[in-house]
């Protein structure tokens, strides 16, 4: 299927799924390949920042969903655009505004953390280039 396709329809296909890859790995990463800290009795910070790594996942998914589905470039621009601050939410919930336990010892500080800096990093950065290839493939179909 995908070497019968355009090149426009190969890049679109290939950054919507590499979007959605992120948005589960995003999901993945606090609840099941690096989990964080369980507690018995009071939630620790790493808790509530896992719970908004899921929700942030969650979206990211739905817009890579959207970007694999829609052929219009133009709307693409606009969904990557909303991925940026996402990618920029995805880091700063554990490092910066909600945050993970204080021992250094933690699993949640060990593997979670940095796990969550690399894809949210990741995604950025993936995002950023999609935004240069659709940049092209509107200024190509202008002129």
């Amino acid at each position: 299927m995908v070497s019968k396709m355009n090149k426009k329809d190969k890049v679109r296909w290939i950054f919507g799924i590499l979007t959605i890859l992120s948005g589960l790995l995003i999901i993945a990463i606090p609840t099941i390949l690096f989990p964080v800290c369980k507690s018995s009795g009071v939630r620790m910070a790493c808790y509530y920042s896992k719970q908004a790594e899921i929700g942030l996942g969650a979206a990211v998914v739905f817009i890579g969903l959207v970007i694999v589905f829609l052929k219009q470039a133009e709307i693409r621009i606009g969904l990557s655009i909303g991925l940026l601050p996402l990618a920029v939410l995805a880091y700063i919930y554990p490092v910066y505004l909600i945050g993970v336990c204080h021992a250094s010892s933690m699993a949640c500080r060990i593997g979670t953390l940095p796990a969550l800096k690399i894809i949210a990093s990741i995604l950025f950065v993936l995002t950023v280039i999609h935004l240069w290839v659709l940049r092209q493939v509107v200024a190509a179909q202008k002129s």
